[in-house]
């Protein structure tokens, strides 16, 4: 998608078409007085007559059916007045908001990214009164970082939940790296050390196509933390200023970034790597490069390990052979990590808000932390209980944990209202540049132009 596409693009968005304003309008209007701006929510009441919580996570419900009803019923045991019926929507942000002004939303909801943007048009509720008074966890628990995301205007709109925790690591197979005479005790600490890695890594067939790839710039949370890790992590990027409002895509720093990211494609061929991936995907899936061993690097999250522990073929070598180590940067000399991810969201307009909240709330658990690493190879990411936690299956999680206090920076996930826009735009913008379309300042010169006036629209009509 170019870049001058944007602004059509985002007529498909709920925040700049003609029935997203009327959608906006209507949550603002018809929906605040279910929206507690600063009044304090009742007591929590005990669960008296029988109940059924609408829950809308965003990973499948049928591929992870096994999970949902692993959580559903270790709740209900403890809550057997309460039954959870879970249907995922995708972070379908429009279908959300649809859901809600017709006055039929979900009980909770799992967002990632959305929640300033729902937060601006009243669509969700604070819940800070709630979180002071939490049965289960204290603030405390998690890093501010994983808060950042969700906050508005002073107001907390979402609890940690699910798929939140570190972020960024460099995973490879160090098996591979020692067949192609690499010391998987040394990795890349450096982006310069990681293009050299990546070239002895990759090698062809005897056609010139890719069979085993060393990395791959727009994999998992390289391209999906694009800004946060790669930018600001890897190349010092100030892209943000969140208390101003105000976009700095277009810096010096920025431009080092995209064109360091851009160059592995490049380099190895934008065409080579595309017909590698008709075969092998990305991220950790049962046909992903990582997971068949024929892909040697990626930067990914902590749900790494675990996803590749369930996706690999029965006796693979892979999981076993996935080493874990600080994501190289412009320097090298930094261990930058990542927190944050998704969290659970009460819509305004629930029905069943006490109901709600004990479902929210007993998600922070380890019981129910337990359960995301066994089922889906997730963490909650609440520090209080992971040193309970049970990972004897995956003890890559190790470094993830350890990384949340030995890091020197700690870089939260994007917290802006046009995240759908900002998230499409450099990813829009990356391609053209990987494939020769625009030159990289070029690209970000449009993109900060483009993105900073969408930003003081959506502000000042919120």
């Amino acid at each position: 998608m170019a870049l001058q596409g944007i602004a059509q693009t985002h007529a498909q968005s709920w925040l700049r078409t003609r029935r997203g304003f009327v959608l906006a309008g209507s949550v603002a209007g018809v929906l605040a007085a279910c929206t507690p701006g600063g009044a304090q929510p009742p007591a929590e009441k005990e669960i008296t007559t029988p109940v059924t919580l609408e829950y809308w996570p965003h990973w499948s419900s049928t591929t992870n059916a096994k999970g949902y009803q692993a959580l559903a019923e270790s709740f209900t045991a403890e809550n057997p007045k309460i039954t959870v019926n879970t249907t995922s929507y995708g972070n379908d942000v429009v279908k959300l908001l649809s859901a809600t002004v017709a006055g039929t939303p979900p009980d909770v909801a799992i967002m990632r990214g959305h929640g300033q943007s729902l937060a601006l048009k009243s669509a969700i509720q604070a819940l800070d009164d709630r979180i002071a008074k939490a049965r289960h966890f204290k603030k405390g628990d998690y890093a501010d970082a994983q808060w950042e995301q969700n906050r508005w205007k002073g107001k907390t709109y979402g609890v940690p939940s699910m798929e939140n925790g570190p972020r960024g690591a460099f995973a490879f197979n160090k098996k591979v790296f020692t067949e192609s005479g690499l010391n998987p005790s040394q990795p890349p600490k450096t982006i310069d050390d990681l293009v050299r890695a990546h070239e002895r890594l990759t090698k062809l067939d005897d056609s010139g196509q890719i069979k085993q790839l060393g990395f791959d710039s727009w994999d998992a949370m390289c391209l999906e933390g694009f800004l946060e890790l790669w930018c600001e992590g890897a190349h010092a990027a100030k892209w943000y200023d969140a208390a101003k409002l105000k976009l700095s895509l277009n810096t010096a720093e920025m431009l080092q970034a995209v064109e360091a990211f851009t160059a592995f494609r490049i380099r190895t061929g934008w065409d080579k790597i595309a017909e590698y991936r008709k075969t092998y995907g990305t991220w950790f899936g049962k046909t992903s490069g990582i997971t068949t061993g024929t892909q040697a690097s990626q930067v990914d999250g902590y749900w790494n390990p675990g996803s590749i522990r369930l996706n690999a073929a029965a006796g693979s070598d892979v999981p076993s052979n996935m080493t874990y180590a600080w994501i190289p940067t412009k320097k090298g000399s930094e261990k930058v990590q990542m927190s944050g991810g998704w969290a659970a969201a009460m819509p305004s307009g629930d029905k069943q808000p006490d109901a709600a909240w004990r479902f929210m709330d007993w998600l922070t658990t380890a019981k129910a932390n337990q359960i995301l690493v066994d089922e889906f190879g997730f963490i909650n990411g609440n520090k209080s209980i992971l040193k309970d936690l049970k990972y004897d299956h995956t003890p890559q999680l190790k470094f993830y944990f350890d990384s949340m206090t030995q890091a020197d920076r700690v870089i939260p996930h994007v917290a802006i209202p046009i995240w759908t826009d900002l998230d499409k735009g450099y990813r829009a913008g990356l391609n053209d540049v990987g494939q020769g379309k625009k030159s990289a300042k070029a690209m970000l010169e449009e993109l900060q132009t483009q993105l900073q006036q969408l930003l003081d629209d959506v502000v000042k009509q919120g």
